[in-house]
């Protein structure tokens, strides 16, 4: 009979274990949009994408709205591929607070140049992927935990969003193409507050009384 009890103990901190594990990533937020439905160019802001050969480029986010969903699209092309990151309300919040912390370290120079780990100062939020390229690849899709932080450039810490390789669930073709690419963002702080207007709620729910701008980008249905 002690052994029974040992042997039931183990089991039952085994399965705890394994409970507890699986169960953030199972319970994780996941973005979902409707991509038919009604939406709407509402600005475009300049942002730093990292060159193949080091340093920095400039580039531009379109920002479109698809109020159906309450969901907000960033658009950027890269290598011939387009790129449209969907971030839900939970994320474009995260995103607010994620600058207003790093605007107050950068103001009481409390940042420091850790390498890629201050990458994730200010924390995660969900977020959504579709990528197009060449015919022969197709689409993509995938569901990237984007990170939050800074990183050091030529001696200047631009506020930055992570968005990870993450694993590519598209049906069609999960087989060909494994994954996205990682991609980071970097900011100076009048860009991401720029980017942090475009995401204030007063500004996105009035939108939804409105037409479709048809200047925004085009996107197939997955």
């Amino acid at each position: 009979m002690k052994y029974l009890h040992i042997f039931l103990s183990v089991f039952l901190l085994i399965f705890l274990f394994s409970s507890c594990s699986s169960s953030p990533q199972s319970g994780r937020e996941r973005v979902s949009v409707d991509l038919n439905s009604l939406k709407y160019e509402i600005g475009s802001v300049e942002v730093q994408l990292d060159k193949l050969l080091g340093g920095l480029k400039k580039d531009t986010l379109t920002v479109t709205y698809y109020p159906a969903d309450d969901v907000v699209c960033l658009y950027y092309r890269v290598d011939f591929t387009n790129h449209y990151l969907f971030l839900n309300e939970s994320g474009r919040i995260a995103f607010i607070t994620a600058l207003e912390r790093y605007k107050d370290d950068y103001e009481q120079r409390e940042l420091v140049n850790r390498k890629s780990r201050t990458r994730r100062a200010y924390g995660k939020a969900p977020s959504m992927l579709h990528w197009e390229t060449f015919s022969f690849t197709g689409a993509g899709q995938s569901y990237p935990e984007i990170e939050f932080g800074y990183f050091f450039k030529n001696g200047f810490p631009f506020f930055t969003i992570t968005q990870p390789e993450t694993e590519n669930t598209h049906e069609t073709t999960k087989d060909r193409v494994k994954t996205n690419a990682r991609e980071i963002f970097h900011f100076t702080r009048a860009q991401g507050d720029e980017l942090a207007a475009l995401f204030d709620q007063q500004l996105l729910r009035p939108l939804g009384n409105g037409f479709i701008n048809n200047t925004d980008p085009d996107l197939d249905v997955y």
